[in-house]
């Protein structure tokens, strides 16, 4: 049981944050051929081409909400057919948005319950969150819905959304991690 969770957050598009920010207003072509989101397409891809064919796999794309790709929750990899969607859908997806982990990994539990591996093309830390008491609570950081968040609170964040996390405790989460610009947690 792999669930495959590809952040396609704006920041997706460059490592450097005055290009992101170029990108942030181009039209939706010139985002798919950012620089950093063919790596990150790549990646994903190269995922899916060798999760074991005995495997049934979910692949979900997330910035501030998350989308099942495929048409359906769940894919059977040894159907040659169905991963070749997968991959295809991979190509159409367009960079734009915040990162919101906690909504990802929520959802993907939802999609997948009985998850044993789960693999994360990210650049960093999440920048979006769902309201929260237990995010309230968090010194310094008030005001997640904020445009700018520090990455103080980014960590916190993160810490947050893994630790609030429905995974369950037997899953095997791997990451890979894309450079980004100024974010040295």
């Amino acid at each position: 049981e792999v669930g495959i969770l590809i952040d396609m957050s704006a920041s997706m598009m460059h490592e450097e944050l005055i290009e992101i920010i170029k990108l942030k207003n181009a039209a939706p072509a010139k985002k798919q051929f950012a620089p950093k989101w063919q790596r990150t397409k790549r990646a994903a891809k190269w995922l899916l081409a060798r999760v074991p064919k005995t495997s049934r796999v979910s692949v979900m794309a997330f910035n501030d909400s998350a989308q099942v790709l495929g048409g359906r929750n769940i894919h059977n990899a040894k159907l040659a057919p169905s991963m070749e969607k997968l991959s295809k859908e991979i190509d159409t997806l367009v960079p734009n948005q915040g990162t919101n982990l906690h909504n990802a990994l929520t959802e993907m539990r939802k999609t997948m319950p009985n998850m044993t591996n789960l693999y994360i093309v990210t650049d960093g830390l999440p920048t979006l969150a769902n309201p929260s008491r237990k995010l309230n609570q968090i010194r310094g950081c008030k005001g997640f819905k904020a445009k700018i968040i520090s990455g103080e609170c980014r960590a916190k964040l993160f810490t947050h959304s893994i630790s609030d996390a429905p995974l369950k405790r037997s899953t095997e989460v791997n990451v890979v991690l894309l450079p980004l610009e100024g974010d040295p947690q």
